[in-house]
């Protein structure tokens, strides 16, 4: 294996930990600190992705779910939760021969926050979020390892949320010892939820009456809030995680 210490080495669709002759190699960092959108900077494992675009294409950016937002032209190629002290070290990208010909590279800080319930944030990873990405830099690209070192670089950009996001269900509401219970299913761990309530319908638009939950695609949440009142009205909704 090629000597590559201390960089860390990220294998993309290679199978064998060998680098081909002909194999793509992709080093970078950053000098730092990094930064999201609103000032403040990375949290350690943060996420970095490599990005491919196709030759005339304009890379259309990640949606909320990770997922890129024009497939046909680009393609999210692996991502590296590496970020530590604010600052990407030395990575190694290694893309087999022959994938993603007729393109060019790029990689991308991205933003995978989500709500720790505790009035903060924590590292989402890409699988679960995306709020917001920034391109870091124009990348050296070889069948040798090639390098790129960025200053400090930043989330510029918002992700979209995807077309086919599923709307949040009520499934059960029941009483329990004064607070009322209320399951919910088909959320998504890219929004956080809470349920608003009011005594009417039209009362519903009030204040939220329970604190936010991240969603879960694989399983129901439960809100629990005090019960105001022998009856009400409940309505679920969804903001991104950093609204």
């Amino acid at each position: 294996m090629k000597r590559l210490a201390p960089l860390f080495c990220a294998i993309a669709l290679s199978a064998p930990v060998f680098a081909a002759q002909n194999d793509t190699l992709i080093t970078f960092s950053t000098e730092g600190p990094d930064t999201y959108a609103d000032g403040t900077t990375v949290l350690d494992g943060e996420t970095y992705a490599l990005v491919w675009v196709k030759n005339g294409a304009t890379f259309a950016g990640f949606l909320a779910d990770g997922s890129v937002a024009d497939p046909d032209n680009s393609a999210s190629v692996i991502t590296v939760p590496y970020a530590k002290d604010g600052r990407c070290p030395p990575i190694c990208f290694q893309v087999s021969a022959g994938k993603y010909e007729g393109g060019t590279f790029a990689i991308y800080l991205l933003d995978t926050r989500v709500a720790d319930g505790e009035g903060g944030y924590k590292v989402g990873g890409r699988g679960k979020a995306v709020n917001g990405f920034g391109e870091i830099a124009e990348t050296t690209v070889g069948t040798a390892p090639g390098s790129t070192r960025a200053g400090s670089v930043g989330v510029t950009a918002v992700a979209d949320l995807p077309a086919d996001m599923p709307k949040p269900v009520i499934k059960d509401i029941k009483m329990v010892d004064g607070y009322v219970h209320i399951t919910v299913s088909s959320t998504v761990p890219y929004l956080k939820y809470n349920v608003v309530g009011g005594d009417t319908p039209a009362d519903v638009e009030a204040d939220a009456v329970s604190a936010p939950k991240t969603g879960d695609a694989a399983q129901e949440i439960i809100f629990i809030a005090p019960a105001d009142g022998d009856s009400g009205f409940f309505r679920v909704q969804g903001k991104g995680q950093l609204d």
